[in-house]
């Protein structure tokens, strides 16, 4: 047998739990379950016994009660409008839950605090999801191939950085030939072919079939700082998808590239009059923007008999430009320095900031 220490106590005895009520939200439950077990439908199921019972125990819950000054709602709906708003609560609950889940997994920190009239920049926090670590030197330029799960990255260490961005990060090979640092990467459109600048003011071109260098571009005077290919147009198939390669170099100059020669078939110089740091090329092929250390973005005919002409000069930033890119449709540009970063609609040359 049980020692009597363990012996449950009999229902009688057993202490009674204290309740977290107070003695006038007790009143108003047992009015409320008692209105409610009088308003049941006999034809649903009568419930008048329930009610008489506990109007026995209570006798308070069976008197009249005024509707409360601060709500028009009678005891006879408030037991039900709480139940549903309890379920409510309980399915907002549970969709905070997954939101939240949902922005740890994008790297939100649970408690972090922002400051009283600040933006914080909507970048991830948390750690990576794969961390691609081999250059001895800072990466400058990370690119996608248009195709493959391939990457590239750019680094000061003059290696150029083969990757495989799924799974575990795989490392592909590095290319090496630049005696500098190279600044920026760019596959061509079908992924054959992919460009590297370097401040050893050379360009070059590897095949990705092999990785070996088909061949190095010279020509500018100065750091070579971006690059581009761009898209064939529609009726012409081009050099792996682009009908040349465009430069952009600390020399002030563009240069737009013959992938078949190898020859600089046209300089653009006394547009930009300091360094030209970035370049984007419209997905159409019929437009490349150009921006740098004097804060206009110059944008060029880059394909057709025009190729190389000035198509527009959007102004406006107050300090280095250091990245362009043409949105999603043909329609328009953006460009962003240090501080802020603008929108352009091509058509009308007028800016927003953001």
């Amino acid at each position: 047998p049980a020692p009597p220490c363990a012996r449950p106590l009999p229902p009688a005895l057993r202490p009674i739990p204290s309740m977290v009520l107070t003695d006038r939200q007790r009143a108003d439950l047992h009015a409320s379950i008692y209105e409610y077990l009088n308003s049941s439908p006999p034809t649903v199921r009568d419930l008048s016994s329930a009610a008489s019972a506990l109007a026995a125990a209570d006798p308070e819950c069976a008197a009249p009660r005024p509707p409360s000054a601060s709500s028009s709602t009678t005891s006879t709906t408030l037991i039900e409008k709480k139940w549903t708003a309890v379920s409510r609560l309980q399915k907002r609950v549970l969709e905070l839950e997954r939101q939240l889940a949902a922005a740890v997994r994008h790297g939100f920190q649970p408690g972090e605090k922002v400051a009283a009239g600040s933006t914080r920049r909507l970048l991830p926090r948390a750690g990576a999801a794969v961390s691609l670590a081999g250059h001895s030197g800072p990466v400058t330029r990370v690119s996608l191939h248009p195709i493959t799960t391939v990457c590239a990255s750019a680094g000061e260490d003059g290696s150029v950085r083969l990757w495989d961005h799924e799974g575990e990060g795989a490392y592909i090979r590095t290319l090496r030939g630049h005696t500098g640092p190279v600044n920026s990467t760019a596959f061509s459109p079908d992924g054959t072919l992919l460009a590297s600048c370097s401040s050893d003011l050379s360009v070059k071109l590897w095949d990705m079939s092999n990785y070996t260098c088909a061949r190095t571009l010279r020509g500018h005077d100065h750091t070579i700082s971006d690059a581009v290919f761009i898209p064939a147009p529609a009726e012409s198939s081009g050099v792996a998808g682009a009908s040349s390669l465009v430069t952009a170099s600390r020399d002030c100059s563009l240069k737009f590239w013959d992938l078949e020669t190898g020859y600089c078939t046209i300089t653009v110089t006394g547009r930009h009059t300091d360094w030209v740091r970035c370049l984007a090329a419209r997905c159409d092929g019929q437009l490349v923007a150009s921006a740098g250390n004097d804060r206009d973005i110059h944008v060029h005919v880059a394909n057709g008999a025009n190729r190389g002409a000035s198509h527009c000069i959007l102004q406006g930033h107050e300090h280095v430009v250091e990245s362009v890119a043409f949105l999603t449709g043909p329609s328009a540009a953006a460009a962003g320095d240090a501080a802020r970063w603008r929108r352009w609609a091509q058509k009308a040359g007028d800016a927003a900031d953001y």
